[in-house]
């Protein structure tokens, strides 16, 4: 029984070095097809979760940031480009950044904290 899971370890383990080859090869060859599709995958992934898991306030937020997104895109691929659109699209990806490291280092110290006591 302990040579079976040896075994599964291992094909598990060349699964995955398999599937980075691919992934490496692919982004190599066809860089545009690889960035549309990881785009594509980042973006409905999470919708898929969040309606199957019922969590309504993540996917709230996940709407209001795929609208602000879209509009800054939108705004960003006009021709003639405005003034205004460059420090439009670096305040609001300046924005998520910062609430991403603040959000990152809240969840960090929540953990510290449960952890130490």
């Amino acid at each position: 029984h302990e040579s079976m899971h040896v075994e599964m370890i291992l094909i598990f383990l060349c699964i995955l070095v398999i599937a980075q080859i691919v992934l490496v090869q692919w982004r190599q060859r066809h860089g545009r097809s690889y960035n549309l599709v990881t785009l594509l995958q980042m973006w409905i992934v999470p919708l898929y979760f969040t309606i199957k898991l019922y969590w309504w306030r993540f996917l709230s937020m996940w709407g209001m940031f795929s609208v602000i997104t879209s509009y800054i895109l939108f705004r960003a691929t006009r021709k003639p480009l405005s003034g205004r659109t460059p420090r439009l699209v670096y305040k609001w990806f300046l924005l998520i950044y910062k609430l991403s490291y603040a959000f990152g280092v809240v969840g960090y110290l929540a953990i510290m904290f449960t952890m130490c006591g």
